[in-house]
């Protein structure tokens, strides 16, 4: 069994939103501390620390609403010395690596139809 040597993190963020009467919008930044050392990191758990931003918008009609958001996340620039067990002998695979720079984007978008049930009582 591997020992990966998690260490303890910590996670940081704020967050602002406004709402004006049909429409509103939000924002928010997280930070994540990396849960290992550049030397304990593996090539099958890539993960350093990470940066996370999302903002939303939305409006609400008289027929239809509609919300809009995304989240962008940096991964970070996690590098990789990884030799099996840990002790370098003559023949043994080594690897070493920089996962550079990881990034993803989600887009979001709904539009939302409302019904309204009429009381046709006569």
């Amino acid at each position: 069994m591997l020992d990966r040597n998690w260490k303890d993190t910590w996670r940081t963020g704020i967050a602002f939103g406004h709402l004006d009467g049909t429409n509103g919008w939000a924002f928010g930044l997280s930070y994540d501390s990396s849960p290992v050392s550049d030397k304990n990191r593996t090539i099958d758990l890539p993960m350093d620390e990470q940066l996370q931003a999302g903002a939303s918008y939305f409006t609400e009609g008289e027929q239809l609403s509609y919300a809009i958001g995304a989240s962008l996340m940096y991964a970070g620039d996690a590098e990789v010395d990884q030799t099996a067990q840990g002790v370098e002998k003559p023949g043994q695979i080594s690897i070493v690596s920089n996962i550079s720079e990881y990034w993803d984007l989600t887009l979001v978008f709904a539009m939302i139809k409302e019904f309204k049930k009429e009381n046709n009582m006569q």
